[in-house]
């Protein structure tokens, strides 16, 4: 749904929507391995005991931090894949949509 109202709303071309396409998949990747951060089985089991297994946790966390980094150059080339792709109306009209978009969030 997203791809459809940003396509429609920068007048995507093609190619263009197949980058943000990409781009897109790469944040939902991103997202799903953020809420597996703190859904997981392994977040009871740091519980479970008569104190919090603070070693267990740390190694958790930084496996899951080492997920995300390992992930993190797709994400920053697909958006600049993403942005490259736009001609300038289109850019001016994305900061445009994404400063609105800050505004709301920061207003709520």
């Amino acid at each position: 749904r997203l791809l459809e109202r940003v396509g429609a709303a920068l007048d995507l071309d093609a190619g263009q929507r197949e980058c943000l396409a990409e781009l897109l998949d790469q944040l939902q990747r991103q997202r799903r391995a953020l809420k597996s951060l703190a859904g997981g089985p392994e977040i009871p089991a740091l519980l479970a005991g008569d104190s919090f297994a603070r070693d267990e946790a740390q190694r958790l966390f930084d496996a899951r931090l080492d997920a995300l980094r390992a992930a993190g150059p797709a994400l920053v080339a697909a958006l600049g894949d993403f942005f490259d792709a736009l001609d300038f109306e289109q850019q001016q009209a994305l900061r445009f949509m994404l400063r609105r978009l800050r505004q709301r969030r920061e207003a709520a």
